[in-house]
């Protein structure tokens, strides 16, 4: 009986911080995704702090084309939940693929007036 409360619990605790994630964040996290989909740089570094945006588009695009063979066959995002770290917020969301191949990691940071301050996907 401890087992399936202690289960419940976390259960519930992941679930709670799904639901609390802000959707300015989820917008943005959209936002980044669709641009690596469509594997523009412009949209990519749009909403980017000026150290963001000095990601070259020669680095984002050998990254990029990497991942394009997982994207097409299709894949689901799940945000997991969030970090404090040196004064930034980050996002952290997993990231499976329809073909079976490894998932990822995907990690957002963000300033505090909002600006992507980083984007990983490992």
């Amino acid at each position: 009986m401890k087992k399936v409360i202690l289960a419940f619990i976390i259960l519930l605790s992941f679930t709670l911080s799904a639901a609390e994630l802000d959707k300015k964040i989820e917008q943005t996290f959209q936002t980044q995704m669709t641009a690596i989909k469509n594997n523009d740089y412009m949209s990519f570094t749009a909403n980017g702090t000026p150290e963001f945006k000095k990601l070259s588009k020669q680095n984002f695009e050998r990254v990029n084309g990497g991942l394009m063979n997982g994207f097409k066959s299709g894949h689901e995002e799940h945000y997991l939940t969030s970090l404090k770290q040196q004064g930034y917020q980050a996002y952290i969301w997993k990231i499976s693929f329809k073909d079976g191949s490894d998932d990822l990691v995907a990690k957002m940071v963000m300033d505090k007036s909002g600006k992507v301050a980083g984007f990983w996907l490992q």
